[in-house]
């Protein structure tokens, strides 16, 4: 699996110097120099309180995005401004006295919140290293998927090579009563809301001609029946997918070891629980009794 390059300066819109003014008035090309002097700084002002962040900051956001990537892979569908946008928002909450356990549970993930903690707001470093340290439910980085395997969330499963050229599946959050930018768009069925599952898959080494598959995973519910996906409109307005697309918007192959995330969408019925997201592939049923691997859905 390659890894993107680090971002460069540019990426970040680095500020220009602005030009000094000049105080004689010479007259060029009919105008005075002077004038031509304001109006590129104020041209070049504009322009830089649109896009520029602190030379100071480049570096390390630089090195934010960097480590992020090398430790999640899936991130490669992200933007780095989306990545380091992540980052910042969980350096805002934690100075706002959010705990850590609070941004796990909300789904922050752990490359997100451990190298914001290390590089963009270092004061939280020993705080979130301490809270990693003494939990008990950290996650493995990949495991072996057998027969009817329960995983924790954020898990990424090796699953069977044949599942559409597949050979890796994660899913990292479950997020009930979801909502869009687009409100009045879709609606879900009466009586019922819209549950979102943040899921993931790598191709193997020969790579996946048809790309992602959202079928791939259904949500188990507490009365032993499954959820019923659906499609909406619009951008996720809860944090931690927000920067995501729905998986399989995009219908292109993925080629070897590259990876694709995004949320899918399901119709949540009152009266039960969700319990396991379910990875089926092509190879299992939509039963639980069959399924490749699941991963667990807190309460």
């Amino acid at each position: 699996m390659t890894y993107p390059s680090a971002p460069s300066a540019e990426q970040f819109g680095a500020p220009e110097p602005a030009p000094q003014l000049r105080r004689d008035r010479v007259v060029e090309f009919g105008f005075p120099a002077l004038c031509i002097g304001i109006i590129a700084v104020l041209v070049l002002g504009f322009a830089g309180g649109l896009s520029a962040v602190p030379a100071g900051a480049t570096t390390v956001q630089t090195k934010f995005v960097q480590d992020v990537r090398h430790l999640d892979p899936t991130m490669a569908t992200a933007s780095n401004k989306q990545i380091v946008k992540l980052g910042n928002e969980v350096c805002t909450d934690l100075r706002s006295g959010t705990s850590v356990k609070g941004l796990v549970l909300s789904g922050t993930e752990k490359p997100i919140l451990v190298e914001a903690a290390t590089v963009l707001c270092p004061t939280y470093k020993a705080k979130v290293a301490s809270y990693y340290a003494t939990t008990t439910t950290t996650t493995v980085p990949t495991a072996t998927a057998a027969p009817n395997g329960v995983y924790s969330m954020g898990t990424v499963v090796s699953v069977p090579i044949n599942v559409n050229g597949i050979d890796k599946a994660a899913t990292y959050g479950f997020y009930p009563n979801v909502t869009t930018d687009h409100p009045n768009v879709d609606k879900p069925p009466s009586g019922d809301s819209y549950g979102a599952v943040d899921a993931g898959e790598c191709a193997g080494p020969s790579g996946a001609s048809n790309g992602v598959d959202p079928s791939d995973f259904s949500v188990l519910l507490s009365n032993g029946s499954t959820a019923q996906s659906d499609t909406v409109v619009g951008k996720m307005t809860i944090r931690p997918i927000a920067s995501e697309s729905q998986l399989g918007s995009s219908t292109s192959g993925l080629s070897a070891g590259q990876c694709q995330r995004g949320w899918i969408i399901f119709d949540m019925p009152q009266g039960v629980t969700p319990t396991y997201v379910e990875f089926v592939g092509t190879t299992a049923s939509i039963t639980s009794s069959n399924s490749v691997a699941k991963w667990t859905i807190p309460a």
